[in-house]
């Protein structure tokens, strides 16, 4: 059987402009094949992918912007922040994608930073809110999180961890507060926080010396 008859279309075509030599072989055939129309299926099967894709109404705005960045890379390595941006907007649900727009985001990674602060904010807005009791409140040395304010926490830091260890202009991600452009050596809310416990402790301290019994 001829190598002629097993192809169609474009490798058909392809076939025919090869040189003689080269039609006898079937090794250098297959191996020329490959090299010339794998890729091409990858770039296309990934672009199809990509036209599909949407945001689902409660799937992470994290998880989501991982299974962009994974078809961008099998679609084209190189592709600027501008098609990305392009093949995010109307994937991206609606009521996030209008509202990142309004920012002018110039990059990818940007552009979800913003729709995760969104996604957040959201998330808060949409929790039920409950009387608030005016003589259960304390001062603010016992003040403490509340369950609400608990799972708002949790729902960044989870978003945010899904992100890779460095975004695409390659800035490293800090462990702490799960931002980009620095590590968590340097994270400014770590020493922030560190800050706040070690003046809490301290006013606690001071509040014991004061209750202690005076000897007279």
């Amino acid at each position: 059987m001829e190598i002629r008859t097993l192809l169609e279309n474009v490798a058909a075509t392809w076939f025919i402009q090869q040189p003689e030599h080269i039609k006898q072989d079937w090794h250098t055939i297959k191996v020329q094949l490959i090299q010339n129309f794998a890729q091409q299926n990858i770039t296309q099967t990934a672009l199809q992918q990509l036209q599909s894709l949407k945001q689902q109404q409660h799937e992470p705005v994290a998880q989501f912007a991982v299974k962009l960045n994974q078809l961008f890379l099998r679609a084209d390595p190189t592709m600027s922040e501008e098609m990305k941006l392009f093949f995010l907007w109307p994937r991206l649900r609606h009521d996030i994608s209008r509202r990142v727009r309004d920012q002018g985001p110039t990059s990818f990674s940007n552009a979800i930073q913003i729709a995760q602060r969104i996604e957040a904010s959201t998330t808060f807005e949409q929790q039920p809110s409950f009387p608030v009791n005016p003589f259960s409140a304390k001062t603010t040395l016992d003040n403490q999180p509340t369950p609400m304010d608990i799972d708002v926490q949790n729902l960044q830091k989870a978003t945010r961890r899904a992100l890779p260890d460095k975004d695409t202009q390659g800035r490293p991600k800090c462990f702490y507060c799960n931002n980009y452009g620095h590590v968590r050596k340097y994270c400014r809310k770590l020493k922030a926080s560190q800050q706040i416990q070690h003046t809490q402790v301290t006013l606690a301290d001071s509040a014991s010396l004061v209750d202690l019994p005076r000897n007279e």
